[in-house]
């Protein structure tokens, strides 16, 4: 069973941070902690999958274990999660107790469901030394045993396209490296690169997501994680990228860099004869905007041409 009271809160909070005292006292929680008796470590890990493993010394009545993990196997970027399971008939709290890049300890609590059952994530678990698991029976009564373990998260996925820094044309498909074992993939897109409000935020199955209704000439920037059977990665890389439909010059529909009579025969050949579409859109022969190809643009493009009339439109401002 889970924590009941603020009694079990407090006494669980209690035997996580007593971790922290003696020689791994770190000068941020208890005022005399270094002259507090070191807890004494009940098991040690340092290679991942750890899988169903029981305690060798159950906690009895407001008891505790303290499980030391050692990190720096896991690779940088990678997560640890922690699972765990309390004997049912017990009020089970159970913590991660890390010490950050900065000497300081961060208390990581699980929340437990009713049979005493959760699991909790450290992000970037190499980041972090003098890390435990604490379990704790919070009951005044009884005293039983648990099960838990520890596997390491995927890596995040390689972004592929749109590359960082590019032009892509909307609708924009983006493409990252498949990851063995994944079960799916998270992916934010946003115009700011804090992701405050994003513009999609998609979990998919596989390593592909197309995304429109983007702002002509607005930088984008996009990010993804990994889930598998361990839990999330990290976040990926940030990349960027700035919108566009792909018409890089309107009326240029045969794609040569200019406005020239070629294109006049192009939209002729397209308009009356059944001729290839204009490139590298459609809409690419729209030269008015007025939404459609017709012989009005042929036109508008002979007075450009031939007569110095006015430029053709943007037409990616109208899609």
């Amino acid at each position: 069973m889970g924590m009941s009271s603020s009694r079990d809160e407090a006494f669980a909070g209690f035997t996580a941070w007593n971790w922290i005292t003696g020689f791994r006292h770190d000068g941020g929680h208890y005022e005399e902690g270094a002259f507090y008796p070191t807890m004494p470590v009940m098991r040690s890990h340092a290679s991942f999958p750890v899988v169903a493993q029981t305690s060798s010394q159950p906690p009895g009545a407001l008891g505790s274990n303290y499980i030391r993990i050692t990190t720096t196997s896991v690779g940088a970027g990678r997560s640890l999660t922690f699972s765990f399971d309390g004997d049912d008939s017990d009020q089970w709290a159970a913590h991660v107790v890390a010490e950050n890049g900065s000497g300081t300890s961060e208390l990581i609590p699980f929340t437990l469901d009713g049979l005493g059952a959760g699991s909790v994530t450290l992000p970037n678990a190499s980041s972090y030394t003098n890390v435990a698991l604490v379990p704790a029976v919070v009951s005044i009564g009884g005293g039983g045993n648990y099960t838990y373990g520890i596997c390491v998260g995927p890596l995040p996925a390689d972004l592929l396209s749109p590359s960082d820094g590019s032009t892509a044309s909307t609708p924009v498909e983006m493409d990252w490296d498949v990851v063995a074992g994944a079960l799916s993939y998270r992916v934010q897109v946003d115009d700011d690169s804090t992701f405050a409000s994003t513009v999609a935020d998609t979990v998919l199955s596989g390593p592909t997501l197309t995304v429109g209704s983007l702002t002509e000439g607005e930088v984008y920037y996009w990010r993804s994680t990994v889930t598998d059977d361990c839990g999330e990665s990290d976040w990926s890389e940030t990349w960027s990228f700035r919108a566009s439909c792909g018409v890089e010059l309107t009326g240029d529909v045969d794609v040569n860099g200019g406005l020239t009579a070629s294109d006049i025969i192009y939209l002729v050949n397209y308009t009356f004869k059944g001729g290839p579409d204009p490139q590298p859109i459609p809409q690419a022969g729209d030269v008015n905007c007025d939404g459609s190809n017709t012989s009005s643009d042929i036109i508008y493009m002979v007075n450009h041409v031939f007569k110095s009339g006015p430029a053709p439109c943007d037409v990616c401002t109208i899609l």
